[in-house]
């Protein structure tokens, strides 16, 4: 990764096939939170899910020769790694709180409390 966000002219670290991938995943992600949730919350994925598609269809622009993120363009790619980062985690936690209360469920093993919590969920 610091090879990525260091990279120069000097260096070859074309990363660009890992980056159109964290972005496609990040744009799909985005969508589905976006129609999963509505106002402020959707707006954001929204606002997400088209930084990462117009920075996909810019790439090629954005990366130099050997395929490192020109220097002007750093920043923005940051940004939106930090983002998919952000909907990778959150999908991750949902996925593991699924399964813990699935498990639970399934060896009747949940207090009164914790049924309570899972229903509002």
């Amino acid at each position: 990764m610091t090879n990525f966000l260091f990279s120069s002219t000097d260096i070859n670290s074309d990363n660009s096939y890992v980056l159109r991938k964290m972005l496609l995943c990040g744009s799909e992600e985005a969508y589905y939170r976006y129609r999963l949730y509505d106002g402020d919350r959707a707006f954001e994925f929204k606002r997400m899910l088209y930084q990462f598609e117009d920075i996909i269809e810019d790439l090629n622009s954005m990366l130099d020769d050997k395929g490192g993120v020109r220097v002007e363009h750093r920043v923005t790619i940051i940004r939106a790694i930090q983002d998919c980062q952000y909907l990778f985690a959150l999908n991750h936690a949902e996925t593991i709180a699924d399964y813990r209360n699935l498990m639970a469920d399934l060896t009747c093993d949940v207090c009164p409390e914790c049924q309570g919590a899972m229903v509002v969920a």
